[in-house]
């Protein structure tokens, strides 16, 4: 397997990951891990509980993102050559608009 798709693998695993420290949060409530309505307890978490709800629900969010990042590239056949010059020419460009303009 190309670097690539390890990268992708990897960021597979982090969903897992991500859940972790927030699973613990969760179960060090008073009233231990609400199976019932976890959302419901995730909501009312404060400081580390709520940091590592949002770190997960990044983590969510960018993950197909990402994923596409990679396996679109891979599905046209681009080198790998040509796919890092487009990739630093978009990064280019985004931090050209986010910062001068």
């Amino acid at each position: 397997m190309s670097i690539a798709l390890w990268c992708l693998f990897i960021a597979g695993l982090l969903h897992v990951l991500s859940k972790t420290p927030l699973f613990r949060a969760q179960s060090k409530s008073p009233q231990g891990y609400d199976n019932n309505n976890p959302r419901e307890q995730q909501a009312s978490l404060d400081g580390l509980g709520k940091r590592a709800l949002a770190a997960h629900q990044n983590q969510l969010e960018s993950f197909p993102i990402f994923a596409a990042g990679i396996l679109v590239p891979r599905r046209l056949a681009w080198p790998q050559v040509r796919l890092i010059i487009w990739l630093l020419h978009t990064l280019l460009q985004g931090w050209l608009i986010f910062f001068i303009i």
